[in-house]
């Protein structure tokens, strides 16, 4: 990100929003172990994110050089294709968040040893003009783990 002034609301000093940044960048480090995470801004307009604290790529295995060779429609083709559909849907959506309001979204990608990963992404408006989003924040998640333990319901119908 070269100016942060260029992704602030109108109304957010910038010290105010790199503080802000910095501190879940701290956050989502911290807890590293238990949980791989990326905090990202996304711009609407040039579709392609302004800040992120870490790597998709890295959280998938792939190098940024692997990462940028495969461009948009490539990392597109990394997408489980029955989650195509709701992640587009969930794109489109942020087109028309509210101020204030939070999507999200769970879905799958194929990491660089070729196994699936799920992943949840969470956005809200960052910067909104006419009451229009112009960026989002988001925050992404490997929730691989919580996906791979047995439900409880499903442990006790085995037990009978």
């Amino acid at each position: 990100m070269s100016n942060i002034s260029e992704v602030c609301p109108p109304n957010t000093s910038p010290t105010l929003l790199l503080h802000t940044l910095e501190h879940l960048k701290q956050y989502c480090q911290s807890d590293a172990d238990a949980t791989q995470s990326s905090i990202y801004i996304y711009d609407l307009a040039s579709q392609c994110n302004t800040y992120s604290s870490s790597s998709l790529g890295a959280m998938l295995g792939y190098s940024d050089q692997e990462m940028h060779s495969m461009g948009a429609m490539g990392l597109a083709q990394l997408i489980h294709p029955s989650d195509l559909d709701a992640l587009s849907a969930h794109f489109q959506r942020l087109f028309t968040l509210a101020d204030g309001e939070v999507i999200s979204i769970e879905y799958r990608m194929k990491r660089a040893d070729g196994t699936w990963c799920w992943l949840r992404s969470q956005e809200t408006p960052m910067a909104m003009v006419d009451d229009a989003p112009l960026q989002v924040l988001g925050l992404i998640q490997n929730i691989n783990h919580q996906k791979s333990i047995l439900p409880f319901s499903d442990f006790l119908s085995l037990m009978v």
